[in-house]
């Protein structure tokens, strides 16, 4: 990661990420790729160009209606340059912990201790329990990531309801129209991967498991009107309804159940794309009907399965630390999980001596999304972490080892120039069906790094190696 400082111009419309916070904390150089270099040195060599670009990517967006909530997606100009080697290592040793996580997740809905004591309710175990009809937990998921050179450690994992994969496409094809991008395309040296074609590729792969046999299934994108990502829903049901399966979005009131069938907007559905997220399934069971009817019935294949909130619980991360689970692993395993994840533990387990040097660790509701109520020791001071310690014991939370956040460089445009401010970021690539295939990175001037949390959005770009 190379940080440079930003020379603290007054800035104008461009800027899509808020800066006026940004704390760099120590970080060694790390490779930074000729692809790279070369598009920032076309940033700052032909000011007029840049700015030109910058407006036609901003209106670009506008005019697709690429939108987060009611607002413009925050994204940039630039994307993640990652060199290719780097990410073969990474996603190598992320697809082995996947599959442990998720052969870890169904042994712990198995176990009697972990039913009785663990986080979750018996409402909530009832649901869990459902067998969608297929093998995988996590069709669909992001892990949330620091690097450190080919190391990467979990933050922690999105398996429930995953987003932005249409989004990284879609930025992707207008960076790649413009400039500094068009000229260090050449065909050859950069790969573009396409997410969402792998994704239906995985979605039509566990229909098949489930026993379907329609041969262009019907996907019925279900989530609760008004969601910040409603609108790169529409996108999605138009890409699927594009690559040759017809897609739609509805609302969970709008499904029914006729004749043994499952039908939104009253159409029939095949496939259900579950975007509404576990924790309001069973908050709000009782408007559910019609969907946990087909979930339970197999009159659709729900994609992701309920179960799959079992991955990315931090509960189960904080069970996978004890020492006893680690030693029940082969070697192997053993030392894929001591790689990606660091020390995660429930806070009713630890000693709050332990918690005295609180920069060393970071403190997360365990059913927390979104980077919401999550408390990173070093950016806090004292009183307020020895308040959040207090507030935290009353509830369900964990504390994790805290991993150095790394800093990637972002344009943006001044009055008078272009200049490169370094981000907090972290690295979420997406897997479909066990698979890598794409990914994005995320980048804030805040150290808890999302989207929400006035965070923006960088695809991927792979470099192949120079």
């Amino acid at each position: 990661m190379v940080s440079s400082s930003w020379n603290g111009e007054k800035t104008v419309h461009h800027v899509v990420v808020p800066t006026k916070n940004v704390r760099h904390e120590p970080s060694a150089n790390a490779d930074v790729t000729q692809a790279e270099l070369a598009f920032d040195e076309g940033l700052r060599t032909d000011l007029m160009r840049s700015r030109t670009a910058m407006d036609v990517f901003r209106r670009e967006l506008e005019a697709r209606n690429v939108q987060f909530g009611n607002k413009p997606l925050p994204t940039s100009l630039k994307g993640h340059f990652v060199a290719r080697s780097r990410v073969t290592a990474w996603n190598r040793v992320l697809t082995r912990f996947l599959r442990i996580l998720e052969d870890t997740a169904l042994q712990f809905l198995q176990e009697p201790e972990f039913r009785r004591n663990g986080p979750f309710s018996p409402e909530a175990l009832e649901l869990l329990d459902i067998d969608p009809g297929y093998s995988r937990p996590a069709v669909v998921c992001r892990p949330d990531l620091v690097w450190d050179g080919d190391r990467v450690g979990l933050l922690e994992m999105n398996a429930d309801s995953p987003a932005m994969m249409l989004y990284a496409d879609l930025v992707q094809d207008v960076q790649r129209e413009l400039f500094p991008l068009t000229e260090i395309d050449d065909g050859d040296r950069l790969q573009f991967d396409r997410r969402i074609p792998a994704m239906l590729e995985a979605l039509l792969s566990t229909y098949r498991e489930w026993g379907g046999t329609q041969p262009k299934p019907v996907i019925a994108i279900v989530d609760w009107a008004g969601q910040k990502t409603s609108t790169e829903q529409d996108h999605l049901a138009l890409q699927f309804t594009a690559l040759g399966c017809p897609a739609f979005v509805c609302s969970p009131d709008q499904l029914e159940v006729r004749g043994g069938r499952l039908f939104g907007r009253g159409e029939a559905i095949d496939i259900i794309q579950r975007r509404v997220l576990f924790p309001d399934i069973v908050r709000r069971r009782a408007e559910l009907g019609a969907f946990l009817t087909a979930y339970t019935e197999r009159l659709a294949c729900v994609i992701n399965p309920l179960r799959s909130y079992v991955v990315g619980c931090k509960a189960v991360l904080a069970e996978m630390c004890r020492p006893e689970r680690l030693l029940a692993l082969d070697t192997d395993d053993r030392e894929v999980v001591g790689s990606v994840l660091p020390c995660t533990m429930s806070l009713d387990e630890i000693d709050r001596t332990e918690l005295t040097d609180r920069s060393r660790w970071v403190l997360k509701p365990t059913f927390g999304s979104g980077g919401v109520g999550v408390i990173i020791g070093r950016y806090v001071d004292e009183a307020t972490w020895n308040e959040a310690i207090t507030r935290a014991r009353t509830g369900e939370w964990v504390v994790q080892r805290y991993l150095r956040i790394p800093l990637y460089r972002v344009p943006l445009m001044t009055s008078s120039a272009s200049a490169l401010v370094s981000l907090y970021s972290n690295w979420n690539p997406f897997f479909f069906g066990g698979v890598a295939s794409g990914g994005i990175t995320r980048v804030s001037s805040d150290p808890v790094v999302g989207i929400s949390a006035r965070g923006a959005l960088l695809p991927t770009i792979i470099v192949n190696d120079e």
